[in-house]
């Protein structure tokens, strides 16, 4: 599967949001798919492609603005720090997009291919990933874990400054002459840790990166699990008696989860009458760190407990090794089907309790892939396919 990453890395290099690059590349995997079935769709879809990540220069911005503004009017620097607050955690780790409208609408691409089976539909399975790569997190590459923690220290100094005023407001301090010392060299640490909104400003550098593993290793495993079950001789039809199987290629995702909020938004019935169940795969790198999600700590999702367990059945019929764990940052393309009741789970291939060196950076190349993580997770992926049709 190495080489059919490399070979969409060589044609069509990094895949931007909305770009022409993940354009081609969705339409690759679309033809590549029409060799197993007809019901093969690229779907374009509209969204902020730079809403998400184009506010953090935003609340760097507004909180600067908040610590000058403080010293002529205190409850007007407590309302901007709050509203900047309210909007960096509702934006930027909940994907709830409050001030979305600031910013255009751009298009961008899903890809949808099913399998039919043989029999009466019980239940349809999904298997998806993400196309698009993301421009370079300059700080992690350059700081690694250090500039993770940074990115962490910097939303929370903005939060903190936030529930600050609003405790020195409901202290009725409201003229500088009045606060007490110590209240000042609150201030004032404040106004120290200032330089940290640098972070925010310069969060991503001009490069994208090939993205080898965020996602095309989840692109290339949902989609072998689907080709493994297509029956050739009936076209669009798979060889499973009661299971549709389909495959989706989101774009997007690293804007926010776009390309999969739109395809909930605009299939949700269908998800429904359906009874489909989601597997999302995203940044398989490394065997011993295969990971079933349970949940997202930043979105507070917990995923489908029953389809969370079939797959460990699969996983250990397999003897193959995997771990369980809530993600404490970042976002999957599950987490949009489970908040509408649609049963998901994420999967992923790397550790969970620190900074990947490849994550979000020019090291998510290829080489740093591992053919058996790969195999590993797809060869789990068919037997839960397997298991579920006899269900």
């Amino acid at each position: 599967m190495k080489d059919q990453i490399q070979d969409i890395i060589s044609r069509f290099g990094p895949r931007p949001a909305g770009s022409q690059a993940e354009h081609q590349a969705q339409d690759y995997v679309a033809n590549d798919m029409l060799r197993h079935t007809d019901d093969v769709q690229v779907l374009p879809f509209q969204a902020p492609l730079t809403a998400k990540f184009g506010k953090m220069k935003l609340y760097a911005a507004l909180y600067l603005i908040a610590l000058v503004v403080f010293w002529f009017s205190p409850l007007t620097a407590t309302l901007i720090a709050v509203i900047n607050a309210i909007v960096l955690i509702s934006d930027l780790m909940q994907n709830i997009g409050i001030a979305d409208f600031l910013y255009p609408a751009k298009t961008s691409w899903n890809v949808s291919a099913t399998l039919e089976p043989q029999k009466e539909v019980k239940s349809t399975l999904i298997f998806s990933g993400h196309i698009d790569s993301t421009h370079e997190c300059t700080w992690w590459y350059r700081f690694k874990q250090y500039g993770a923690h940074l990115t962490i220290a910097t939303g929370l100094m903005m939060v903190s400054f936030a529930l600050y005023l609003v405790v020195y407001q409901l202290g009725d301090y409201f003229v500088y002459d009045d606060m007490p010392a110590f209240t000042f060299y609150i201030y004032l640490f404040f106004v120290l840790i200032s330089p940290l909104t640098i972070i925010y400003f310069t969060f991503h550098g001009p490069e994208c990166v090939p993205g080898a593993c965020d996602n095309l290793s989840g692109i290339i495993i949902a989609k072998n699990v689907v080709s493994a079950f297509a029956d050739p001789a009936h076209r669009g039809q798979s060889t499973l008696q009661h299971t549709r199987l389909r495959f989706l290629s989101f774009g997007s995702e690293e804007k926010g989860l776009r390309g999969s909020t739109a395809y909930v938004e605009d299939f949700i019935d269908k998800l429904r009458s359906e009874n489909a169940h989601l597997v999302n795969i995203d940044s398989v790198r490394l065997p011993d760190h295969i990971t079933l999600v349970t949940g997202e700590v930043m979105s507070f999702v917990s995923f489908d407990s029953f389809l969370i367990g079939e797959t460990k059945k699969a996983f250990e019929s397999k003897n193959i090794s995997y771990k369980t764990a809530n993600l404490p940052m970042g976002g999957t393309d599950a987490i949009p089907f489970q908040q509408k009741n649609i049963p998901s789970m994420s999967i992923i291939g790397m550790d969970t309790k620190k900074l990947d060196p490849t994550y979000h950076t020019r090291l998510d190349v290829i080489e740093n892939v591992d053919q058996k993580a790969l195999d590993n997770t797809r060869d789990a992926l068919i037997e839960l396919v397997k298991q579920w049709d006899k269900m």
